[in-house]
């Protein structure tokens, strides 16, 4: 998945916390998408990205936040 957007946060504020929506949207997904693909071929690579902002805010140069994963898919 290429630079998911962080859901909608006008329904959920917590979505604009840096690492929020990675822990607790991404990671579960990845999580399954990552078990469910190795069943099939455990050779090949995958990439996760989290998502950009708000992990990354364009102002004042620039501040990137920690990501919100506290484990990558597959371990």
């Amino acid at each position: 998945m290429n630079e998911p957007f962080a859901g909608n946060p006008t329904k959920e504020l917590a979505n604009l916390k840096p690492g929020h929506f990675d822990l607790n949207y991404l990671q579960p997904v990845y999580a399954k998408i990552y078990e469910n693909a190795m069943k099939y071929d455990s050779t090949k690579h995958l990439w996760f990205e989290p998502v950009p902002f708000p992990d990354f805010l364009p102002i004042a140069g620039g501040t990137v936040f920690p990501v919100g994963f506290d484990t990558p898919p597959g371990g």
